[in-house]
């Protein structure tokens, strides 16, 4: 697939991305910080019904915000091959579809014959909004329920797990990363009004760390120039995906560590309008962000 060709699929993900949230506020529900609510810890996150795996990231935050009470999901051709249909509009016609970007890349052959990374564009529906699925869905769900977390001790775990995390220093009244010193700095946990606000902006910053030119190397932190203005760009993006996605992971009430503004996301909707790309990209290096926090190799997904 050509640049041209990837950018068009991205820039129209981000479009229905976009439209829904502005749907969705339009109806009066809270949707300020879409990257941050992703999903019910008692649920998890959402995944293919057909195979279990769990989607990554820009799909995270796609899938997230249609707003369904189910974290499974389906292709048309999966829905019919486990005897479901997708439902119908009045019309006719099939009940809106949700996208995600599914990105191909060659084997080792196909690298040799010249064959470069593509992204498709696949339609997926909420088994709420299927028939046939019920009983699949919610077996599938049982199998995976496991005893009560703790959030805040899962959150900690998740901090202590990660073993090439910088060094973090308590007690001053801001919370930063400083990448010439590759240091958190960070306020005592009495600072906040909860803990659940702590541990968000600890994984926040926590995530900018990842982007330290020994670890993802990443320009909007390893260019210390463009980390000293950041605000609304692509490296704060990533920061909030990822705390947003190791909140879900730690089972975090994001109610707690939410800004709840409505500029705060008209911000973010102007500068992705601007920069469509900026969505998938900051979804992606979140997602790898994630994965080194937590020690986790990627896993290949699933539509």
């Amino acid at each position: 697939m050509s640049n041209k060709v990837a950018s068009k699929v991205e820039t129209c993900f981000t479009k229905m991305f976009i439209e829904k949230i502005e749907e969705r506020r339009a109806k009066g529900e809270d949707v300020t910080a879409p990257w941050r609510r992703l999903w019910n810890p008692a649920m998890g996150a959402d995944r293919n019904l057909l195979s279990g795996i769990a989607y990554r990231g820009s799909n995270v935050f796609m899938t997230a915000i249609q707003g369904y009470a189910s974290p499974f999901w389906t292709t048309k051709k999966q829905c019919e091959e486990m005897g479901g249909e997708i439902n119908r509009q009045d019309d006719g016609k099939f009940v809106p579809y949700t996208p995600i970007l599914f990105w191909c890349f060659p084997t080792p052959e196909e690298k040799e014959a010249g064959r470069f990374p593509f992204v498709r564009f696949y339609q997926l529906w909420n088994v709420e909004q299927t028939t046939g699925l019920e009983e699949k869905a919610a077996a599938k769900l049982e199998a995976s329920e496991g005893p009560p977390v703790n959030p805040i001790e899962a959150a900690q775990a998740i901090v202590d797990g990660w073993h090439g995390c910088p060094p973090i220093k308590y007690g001053d009244p801001r919370a930063f990363y400083t990448p010439g010193t590759d240091r958190i700095t960070m306020p005592d946990m009495q600072a906040f009004a909860s803990a659940e606000a702590f541990y968000s902006t600890l994984f926040h910053e926590m995530a900018h760390s990842t982007g330290h030119r020994t670890r993802l190397d990443r320009d909007g932190v390893a260019n210390v120039a463009r980390f000293a203005s950041h605000d609304y760009s692509e490296e704060e993006l990533i920061a909030e995906m990822s705390a947003g996605i190791l909140c879900g992971h730690a089972g975090i009430d994001t109610d707690e560590t939410v800004d709840n503004s409505a500029s705060y996301l008209d911000h973010w909707l102007k500068k992705l309008k601007r920069e469509p790309g900026m969505l998938s990209a900051s979804g992606g290096a979140a997602q790898k962000a994630v994965d080194m926090i937590r020690g986790i190799k990627w896993e290949k997904a699933s539509k």
